[in-house]
């Protein structure tokens, strides 16, 4: 793996974070680092471990972790703010994993 393929991942990661309630879709990620859908999805998941929608529901779950801990709000309402497509989506993930991919990726 090569440097410019982990700042493109790094790059993709920090929109990601900034913009993980819209819509993101692949193409728009791809379209944001300069590379083709396909080329974006095989470095993304060479460089982490997970494809870029994988490590984007991550992100959303952690950010659903952080406010059903911090807050009055309902599961329904999280899972509503999350754009999860699924309900009950939000909860079965945060009790099947304990880990989150963003602590696997390289230091």
């Amino acid at each position: 793996m090569d440097e410019m393929q982990v700042r493109m991942t790094e790059k993709a990661i920090n929109y990601m974070k900034e913009n993980f309630e819209e819509d993101l879709t692949t193409e728009e990620l791809a379209r944001y680092v300069g590379y083709s859908p396909f080329h974006f999805t095989r470095v993304f998941k060479s460089v982490t471990g997970v494809t870029p929608r994988h490590f984007l529901s991550a992100l959303r779950i952690e950010a659903g972790k952080h406010k059903i801990i911090n807050s009055s709000s309902s599961g329904f309402e999280i899972h509503a703010e999350r754009r999860f497509q699924k309900h009950g989506y939000i909860q079965h993930t945060i009790q099947k994993n304990s880990w989150t991919f963003t602590e696997r990726l390289p230091r």
